[in-house]
């Protein structure tokens, strides 16, 4: 079991920082995404995901940081397998961010950890924009609303 939470991560195109509740510009951008209908649909209330984050050694919440701007957030978390959650501000979507996220993240975590052979998503049948993320990817699909992506 991976449980390092690393603060700060530096991908290709992105900085991942771990989310601080006491940094005014993370609590506006997670007020605005729990605002968000699309979040609240498919993630759910994010500082209840926050907190338990917080209480975990595993799990790691990260505000996503390009050209200087928080645009979103992506999680890691671990219940029997790696799961990684993520989601945009409305004003960064549909510029093909997500999946370069997605993919950055995912191959960050597979190459540098030795216990990670395996990530999840959990992605519902409706969200075609997310299905569509994890397919660019290489995610394959394992069940109804299930993808992985392995070493």
């Amino acid at each position: 079991m991976f449980t390092c939470v690393v603060k700060k991560m530096k991908l290709d195109n992105f900085n991942l920082e771990k989310i601080d509740l006491y940094n005014i510009n993370h609590i506006k951008i997670i007020d605005c995404l729990n605002d968000d209908v699309y979040v609240k649909k498919y993630i759910g209330n994010l500082y209840r995901i926050i907190n338990k984050c917080n209480e975990s050694t595993i799990d790691s919440f990260y505000m996503v940081i390009k050209n200087e701007e928080i645009i979103g957030f992506i999680m890691l978390s671990f219940n029997n397998t790696y799961r990684i959650s993520y989601a945009l501000l409305p004003k960064y979507r549909k510029q093909y961010l997500a999946p370069l996220l997605l993919q950055e993240f995912s191959y960050h975590l597979l190459d540098n950890n030795l216990l990670i052979n395996t990530l999840e998503l959990i992605i519902e049948s409706s969200n075609k924009k997310s299905i569509n993320a994890a397919n660019m990817v290489g995610y394959k699909k394992v069940s109804d609303y299930i993808y992985t992506l392995k070493k």
